[in-house]
């Protein structure tokens, strides 16, 4: 009987012991400013841990609705330690926490509370900006709409407005709800934050943005059907009404027109007539309202005339032939070519008018690099250097007398265009001149042809006067032997002939 009393005490033991419960750190109440987080930390021993909001055991839902979240480790199935975390949004303002512990053998359970408090004010609301006809922007808002109680009633609220872009920030202090900023448009990129101040309180800052999606671009474009009257085409993402852009035409340093974009459309378009040989930059700068440069681009367009060279050198005379090639519509008279050689440096130049091939003569055997230009009404050349793609070899042979009459017939033969010669005056140029001085012409290979000829003719003569003269001398030689062949006969005849 004495040892059933015992066990049934050492199991009243047991029970008792498995079944103890304790809060060995409550959460304590905190206070905190607005938007900030708070923290509740709950340790005890018991079976389950639970945590109380508001009097009601947290759940999904409310963790949710209060932006609540909670932690919990535990060891050895009976120590637990567990931290909830909650937002210090103006709805959790007095928010009552309370942590639980629980045993089963025998049921038992915990409580310990405590509160959160929160100071400040909540920020604006309802800001927004809007763009007016007239280029300014409004910005407005609402008042906020929570005050911790420990805020005087009836305390004043002001406004701090910071409005920020590429340029400046703006800091503005006002007590109303709306301000009017001017020079504005929907092409700016801004950033615009409202804080509120009561009392000894700052709120957190609101913020809005523009991110300026026009912005300040523009392409340009041209249609050159034309080459002289090129139809230019800009397009710009901010209108002319948002913006102030401009178009400057320039030459060689100097304006030749400027003027400011007006209206409302994207694109505009200029179409003039321009002098040829020239070179044209179109410039358009795009300012923001208040005057400052956001966007600069240009084009150069050009109303040179001469494109390219063609070239046949197929002369031993130091003749080549050369045809300017010019842009479709040119209005051109010629071209200007200038020969370079490559080992003296020397050039030799030629104002070449027309655009059929010209036979013109180069002084020097030797290669050349050859370079064509526009030119100009007063005589000079203009324009960036059109080259030729290869070197061009002269070939010029030296006449000698013993070979004059093969040469004239071989250089008579080789000149094909000598129907297109006539037509065409070639001299030396302004701008770059020849090694060689005077004037070069269109004929000038027909003067090795005529002095060749003119040499064949002069050794004709002279062989002739030569044959001529060495036939006279045996003549003179053949009478003088028959003079004396007959005096002889004679002699011989007297001495024989016998004495009667």
């Amino acid at each position: 009987m004495g040892e059933n009393k015992l066990v049934l005490l050492l199991v009243i033991v047991c029970l008792s012991v498995d079944g103890a419960v304790n809060i060995t750190v409550p959460p304590v109440p905190v206070t905190a400013p607005i938007y900030t987080t708070a923290a509740f930390t709950c340790k005890g021993v018991g079976d389950i841990l639970n945590w109380h909001v508001q009097s009601v055991v947290l759940n999904d839902s409310i963790a949710q609705q209060r932006e609540i979240t909670v932690t919990t480790t535990k060891n050895n199935n009976t120590n637990f330690s567990s931290v909830l975390t909650v937002n210090a949004i103006p709805i959790n303002d007095g928010l009552g926490i309370g942590c639980e512990m629980i045993s089963f053998f025998p049921f038992n359970r915990v409580m310990s509370g405590s509160v959160l408090t929160i100071r400040g004010i909540s920020s604006v609301e309802d800001l927004e900006f809007i763009f007016t006809t007239n280029n300014s922007l409004l910005i407005r808002w609402s008042r906020p709409a929570y005050y911790s109680n420990d805020i005087p009633q009836g305390s004043p609220v002001n406004y701090q407005v910071l409005f920020t872009d590429e340029e400046q920030d703006v800091i503005l202090d006002v007590s109303s709800t709306i301000i009017e900023m001017h020079l504005i448009s929907q092409c700016d990129a801004f950033n615009i934050s409202v804080t509120a101040l009561v009392d000894q309180y700052i709120s957190i800052n609101n913020t809005v943005s523009n991110n300026g999606s026009l912005g300040y671009n523009a392409t340009i474009t041209t249609n050159e059907d034309n080459f002289l009257t090129p139809n230019v085409f800009i397009e710009l993402s901010c209108p002319p009404s948002q913006s102030i852009s401009s178009l400057n035409i320039t030459s060689d340093s100097e304006l030749i027109d400027q003027y400011i974009f007006t209206g409302t459309g994207e694109v505009v378009n200029d179409e003039r007539t321009l002098a040829p040989s020239n070179e044209y930059k179109y410039t358009v700068h795009i300012y923001n309202l208040r005057n400052n440069l956001k966007y600069e681009t240009y084009i150069i367009i050009t109303t040179y005339q001469v494109i390219g060279l063609n070239i046949n050198n197929t002369y031993t005379n130091g003749s080549v032939s050369v045809q300017c090639v010019f842009v479709s519509g040119s209005t051109a008279d010629g071209c200007h070519v200038m020969f370079t050689n490559t080992i003296s440096r020397m050039n030799e130049c030629f104002n070449i008018v027309g655009s059929h091939d010209t036979i013109i003569s180069i002084s020097t055997s030797g290669n050349y690099s050859v370079t064509a230009y526009d030119i100009v009404k007063n005589g000079s050349f203009n324009g960036p250097a059109i080259e030729y793609s290869t070197l061009v070899e002269i070939v010029r042979v030296t006449l000698s007398t013993s070979s004059s009459s093969s040469i004239t017939s071989e250089s008579t033969t080789a000149l094909p265009h000598s129907t297109v010669i006539p037509t065409i005056t070639v001299t030396p140029g302004t701008e770059a001149t020849s090694p060689t001085s005077g004037t070069i012409n269109d004929n000038t290979y027909i003067v090795p042809l005529m002095a060749s000829i003119f040499s064949g003719i002069v050794l004709l003569i002279c062989i002739i006067l030569t044959i001529y003269a060495m036939l006279c001398v045996c003549l003179r030689k053949r009478k003088k032997r028959n003079k004396g062949d007959f005096r002889n006969q004679d002699l011989t005849k007297n001495l024989i002939s016998p004495k009667v």
